[in-house]
């Protein structure tokens, strides 16, 4: 068995509590965004902010002279808060860029909307996806701490960016969104250690919230399909590419 799911069975098969799908509770979760390419341009121009942590620390990021050089030999680009930081900041833009690369699979074959609730829900999904093979590292309860930070950064930003400018309402959101992520963090961990029928069942749950009645049981087959595949590959990431944000996803299929 793979150390990331072993670990999930170790200590998780048998506290989990009963799983709860907790509501959105939020007008915003069905607003339709348009195109998820001008939110993902949006994103982009907004939240990139740590892209060369050697640059932003040292001031430059190729060595030119004698004392650049040193300074570069002695990796202070390399502190663990800094690494942390770019390496979460990494793996939260894969897991958001999953979205925009493969529209055609999850709105047309899988029939999921284009809005906000789609976006959190794949967002999360992947969040947790990386989540699981993070488990298995010595620090993986802190980073994936920071990745949870990190990915709650970017809900706010979305929720404002639908133009909620009210911060009671932000905030009671944010709430209900937090709840949701728990739940269904717990509803994925659950449908890993039993059978494709309880993930199928999380997934209905927590990803097909907003979606119509049209939905056929093979599409949510392509989405259990598609979280095992994940899981295997991710499970197959080295420890140095975790530990560097390198953590990527396979092109999902429409087949059973």
């Amino acid at each position: 068995m793979s150390k990331s799911l072993q670990f999930s069975k170790k200590f998780l098969c048998n506290v989990l509590p009963k799983t709860q799908m907790y509501p959105v509770g939020s007008l915003i979760a069905a607003k339709d965004f348009g195109t998820s390419s001008q939110l993902y341009q949006k994103q982009l121009k907004e939240e990139v902010k740590v892209k060369d942590d050697t640059k932003e620390i040292l001031g430059f990021d190729n060595p030119t002279n004698l004392l650049e050089k040193v300074l570069f030999g002695l990796n202070l680009h390399k502190i663990p808060s800094v690494v942390s930081v770019r390496q979460v900041n990494t793996i939260y833009f894969t897991c958001i860029e999953v979205l925009e690369k493969n529209k055609d699979f999850f709105f047309k074959e899988c029939g999921l909307p284009d809005n906000f609730q789609t976006w959190f829900s794949l967002g999360q999904l992947h969040i947790w996806i990386a989540m699981v093979r993070i488990r298995a590292e010595t620090d993986g309860r802190k980073v994936n701490q920071n990745l949870v930070n990190r990915f709650f950064n970017g809900v706010e930003f979305h929720i404002r960016d639908c133009g909620v400018n009210s911060e009671r309402i932000v905030a009671k959101t944010a709430k209900s969104l937090i709840e949701a992520f728990r739940g269904g963090n717990l509803a994925y961990d659950e449908g890993i250690c039993k059978s494709d029928a309880v993930l199928a069942a999380a997934l209905w749950r927590n990803l097909f919230t907003t979606a119509d009645g049209s939905i056929k049981g093979k599409q949510i087959t392509y989405m259990v399909r598609y979280v095992r595949q994940q899981l295997k590959h991710v499970d197959g990431i080295s420890s140095n590419y975790v530990f560097n944000g390198l953590i990527t996803f396979t092109k999902p299929e429409a087949k059973i």
